[in-house]
């Protein structure tokens, strides 16, 4: 959401009230000592709309986690028992043989 590099030196705070000026407009300064970034200071309007997109961005990752869970457990809707139970997990370690064998000689 930062487009520009405004900056503006702590210095600057005590010696110019300028910024101030130029915040609303600009949303959003790098705080500077010495050439380094130290923080940043959000004018009200563009910190409301930096947490409404964090908290649209957290909203898009907890459905995205929750269709992977839905898809991973897919196969899960169909419980098998007794002998339909018994032949599928047969014809896993069939499928799988090799990778087991890894497993159990702790490759």
């Amino acid at each position: 959401m930062v487009e520009t590099a405004e900056r503006v030196g702590v210095s600057e705070f005590a010696r110019s009230k300028s910024w101030r000026d130029k915040l609303p407009g600009t949303g959003c300064f790098e705080v500077v000592d010495r050439g380094n970034v130290i923080g940043y200071l959000l004018a009200p309007d563009y910190a409301e709309a930096l947490s409404g997109r964090i908290t649209e961005l957290e909203e898009q990752v907890e459905r995205a986690q929750i269709a992977a869970m839905f898809s991973a457990r897919a196969e899960r809707d169909n419980p098998q028992t007794g002998t339909d139970l018994k032949e599928a997990a047969l014809a896993y370690f069939d499928a799988n043989a090799d990778a087991l064998k890894d497993v159990v000689n702790g490759n």
